[in-house]
């Protein structure tokens, strides 16, 4: 069964909250709504047959769900009522669905319309929302993978004694990235020292971003796909952006793979992806 727990109001569509009230999604409204519209850019070609289209961004997501709301009775009926109000604010809130094929994901929405509710008894009523996602992205829960620099450690030293082993311990220095969704996911990279000059590259397209600086050992540096925003040890004063250069690139849908390397990595030198998969 699908549920749907509105920010931190404890109001959870399709199940029962704390106070005894059943908060039921009328059928055919769905879980987030729609898939939004792209916004579009484009005109008329100046000179040539047709028309040019820049269009690369959908509009924000618009959610309309319609709910039957019991209560125990009707004074339970009128404060659930205000608590809906007041869980539909103006200020962002996120709310978080658990569905049977996808699980967990969530998105932020606040306010765009006026809230309806219409006693239809008692104990019981017809509410409808207008909710607006500014980002229109759905995000599942949170992934994190990581990776040593490219190394090799062990093996075969000679001269050697028979019967010889050739076994040694070999870090790739390759991530793995997997977006369930059908959009880019955005992804923070964290890379760890000691290391100098580290990049990422895409090894399916070839995009690399690279860095010019030097991590020692207990420094590091992350570096947000979706902000631009790169920072020395965590520090928000400790902009390090003129220091990045190269290509930006996001986790695709599917499997990303991104190779980490750098000069003169030491054995704590280590990439970390943190990430969300994402559906449009």
């Amino acid at each position: 069964m699908t549920t749907a727990t509105l920010g931190s109001s404890g109001i959870v569509l399709n199940d029962v909250d704390v106070f005894g009230v059943r908060w039921s999604l009328q059928a055919g409204s769905d879980l987030w709504g729609n898939s939004p519209a792209p916004r579009e850019v484009s005109g008329e070609r100046a000179v040539a047959h047709g028309s040019w289209s820049a269009t690369r961004y959908f509009q924000a997501r618009e959610w309309s769900p319609s709910l039957n709301v019991y209560a125990p009775d009707h004074d339970a009926l009128h404060e659930a009522r205000a608590r809906l109000e007041a869980a539909v604010s103006l200020a962002p809130f996120v709310v978080v669905g658990d569905e049977p094929f996808f699980g967990e994901r969530q998105a932020t929405y606040r306010r765009s319309g006026e809230p309806l509710f219409t006693e239809e008894t008692p104990t019981a009523a017809r509410a409808s929302l207008s909710l607006r996602a500014d980002d229109p992205a759905i995000r599942g829960p949170v992934k994190s993978t990581s990776t040593g620099a490219p190394s090799s450690v062990g093996g075969l030293v000679w001269p050697a004694m028979w019967p010889a082993t050739w076994s040694a311990t070999v870090t790739s220095g390759v991530l793995r990235l997997t977006n369930d969704g059908t959009a880019p996911a955005s992804v923070l990279w964290r890379i760890d020292g000691p290391i100098t000059d580290p990049f990422l590259i895409d090894m399916d397209s070839g995009t690399a971003l690279r860095t010019t600086l030097t991590l020692a050992a207990g420094e590091w540096l992350t570096i947000d796909s979706a902000t631009h925003r790169v920072l020395a040890n965590g520090d928000v004063n400790a902009s390090r952006r003129d220091r990045v250069y190269g290509s930006w690139f996001d986790a695709r849908p599917g499997t990303t793979q991104v190779q980490f390397g750098g000069s003169s990595p030491g054995p704590g030198a280590k990439l970390t992806a943190t990430y969300r998969s994402t559906w449009i």
